[in-house]
């Protein structure tokens, strides 16, 4: 990873979790629903955008963070003890990262949809930095 840390190459060959892909055969109105609840912190930046400690996403992933690197925070965690959201602590502008895919349900979750609105919030104000 970028920052350090380590990875999980192959969750789903874990004892005790879930396989957190998709198959890719199904079409992708299946692919992407949501399949699995993720847990968020309550003083999390992500619970403050979800409005509540739960929130169902979908999963088409095989890897995950096994060790955090410096400085991100879990932002997010699955019930078999997945990481699936983090933020980098202290970045000068927004760093979020998450396994999910928020794109496919912009339109029907606010959740979703308040992760795009903070991003695009965080870019304008990063670039009016730069000016």
């Amino acid at each position: 990873m970028a920052l350090g840390g380590s990875l999980h190459q192959n969750v789903h060959e874990l004892p005790g979790k879930r396989d957190h892909r998709a198959p890719r055969d199904q079409p992708n109105e299946i692919r992407y629903a949501p399949v699995h609840t993720v847990r968020m912190p309550a003083d999390g930046f992500l619970r403050g955008l979800a409005g509540q400690p739960e929130t169902m996403v979908n999963s088409l992933h095989a890897q995950a963070i096994d060790r955090p690197a410096p400085g991100l925070v879990v932002e997010a965690t699955s019930s078999d003890d997945v990481i699936e959201a983090v933020r980098l602590a202290g970045a000068p502008s927004l760093v979020l990262g998450v396994q999910w895919h928020p794109e496919w349900s912009i339109g029907t979750s606010a959740f979703s949809a308040a992760i795009f609105a903070r991003f695009a919030a965080a870019a304008r104000e990063r670039a009016a930095e730069k000016r």
